[in-house]
């Protein structure tokens, strides 16, 4: 039996869960003290996310590394909405306590819960991590000067009140410290560029403020710029989590 065990929560998708598994996989097969309960929650047309960890729980019956499938929504999400994966998101959170619960007075239990590993888009759970006591990390599966990006510009929209929106098809440049070079502000992604969704994009990089710290898809060889900027953006009060590189050593 495991002495600790962590609790993935991916976003629904396929293409977020697989990322959030191959990560466990590479922990588990690292470290025999830790396990990992992944939990997934499911959007209806995910039809083969059931196949996906059904062949893995196969492959791997005796491994530190199992599935909760939370239950489906009786509703539909709005796909309309710029907010759908967020508020589909939050609509989970009750669901996410409960299995937390079940899992605490399970008999098969893999050892005491250490911490919350959130897909960037499940931020949200920073709060029942808090509620336990635990810590939370986020899996920030793009690069690390994407990050400071997105942590640049939620700096530019909530402390010093810039419509992002307005930079699109402006031949402004923006000057991001995660970067070498100014970035030309139309080629920043259209979610960033749309007023029905910067908010919830951007308000994710803000509660990753919150994390314990950001878990990065790069390597210091890589991204040494991007690192070091993450690293010295000034306080800590305004890039407080510690980010840890993961990927090719």
């Amino acid at each position: 039996m495991a002495d600790a065990e962590l609790l993935f929560i991916p976003t629904p998708g396929m293409g977020h869960l697989v990322a959030m598994v191959e990560m466990a996989k590479l922990i588990v097969d690292r470290d025999p003290r830790l396990s990992v309960t992944v939990l997934v929650m499911k959007f209806p047309f995910d039809s083969d996310v059931d196949s996906y960890t059904n062949s893995l729980a196969t492959s791997m019956a005796a491994s530190r590394l199992r599935f909760i499938h939370l239950p489906r929504e009786n509703a539909n999400p709005d796909f309309s909405s710029g907010q759908f994966i967020t508020n589909f998101v939050e609509s989970n959170k009750p669901r996410v306590k409960r299995a937390i619960a079940e899992l605490a007075d399970s008999a098969g239990s893999t050892g005491r819960l250490a911490g919350f590993v959130l897909d960037m888009f499940c931020t949200t759970m920073i709060d029942l991590a808090d509620e336990l006591g635990v810590p939370s990390y986020v899996l920030f599966t793009s690069s690390a000067a994407f990050l400071g990006m997105m942590l640049h510009l939620q700096s530019l929209q909530d402390e010093y009140h810039v419509d992002i929106t307005e930079y699109k098809d402006s031949a402004a440049e923006l000057d991001c410290p995660s970067l070498t070079n100014p970035l030309p502000a139309k080629v920043l992604p259209p979610l960033i560029l749309t007023k029905e969704t910067v908010r919830p994009f951007l308000g994710h990089a803000k509660r990753m403020r919150a994390a314990k710290g950001i878990i990065v898809n790069t390597f210091e060889e890589l991204e040494p710029y991007a690192l070091r900027s993450l690293a010295g953006l000034g306080a800590p009060a305004v890039y407080p989590p510690r980010c840890t590189p993961w990927g090719p050593s």
